[in-house]
């Protein structure tokens, strides 16, 4: 007499289940904070590069136009634009801001920093300012960059970055 063969088992075992789970646990918590960090260093990246268009703007107001238009005395400048605190969501610019409107730079849509520029005309020192709350803690990460103005080009004089961690 024969006997039918045993279907062979079919499916994981809770073993190895748990081990797949686990594996996938494990990369979750490598990639998430990478994540993040990439997030962060997207929002500074941003407010460089805007930086540098408004250094740029700013260069060519002072060289092409037959007088900088003034805001104030032996002042031209752009009062912070977004204006309210920057957080973790982006505002939109305005482009006819005082100040903003001269500059022949065009910025699309929303921002998650707020900026601030002043061109002292007497001493041709150039001040930009790029403020950002950029892991949403409440911390404001400002950058600050002054230039001095000499013959037809803006030089870089200082650089500082304040309260921000290291992403």
């Amino acid at each position: 007499m024969t006997h039918p063969k045993k279907a062979a088992a079919r499916g994981f075992t809770l073993i190895e289940l748990m081990m797949v789970i686990g594996i996938i646990g494990v990369l979750a918590s490598v990639a998430m904070p990478e994540f993040q960090n990439m997030e962060y260093r997207s929002k500074l990246a941003e407010r460089d590069s805007i930086m540098a268009a408004i250094e740029q703007a700013v260069q060519d107001v002072t060289l092409n136009a037959s007088a900088i238009p003034l805001t104030g005395a032996n002042t031209f400048a752009g009062n912070w634009n977004p204006d309210a605190n920057p957080g973790a969501q982006k505002r939109p610019w305005v482009q006819g801001q005082p100040g903003w409107q001269n500059l022949g730079m065009v910025v699309t849509g929303s921002t998650y920093c707020s900026y601030f520029f002043t061109l002292d005309t007497t001493t041709m020192l150039l001040t930009i300012v790029g403020e950002c709350d950029v892991d949403g803690d409440g911390v404001q990460n400002t950058r600050t960059q002054t230039f001095q103005g000499m013959g037809n080009a803006f030089v870089q004089q200082t650089d500082v970055t304040t309260g921000l961690n290291a992403f």
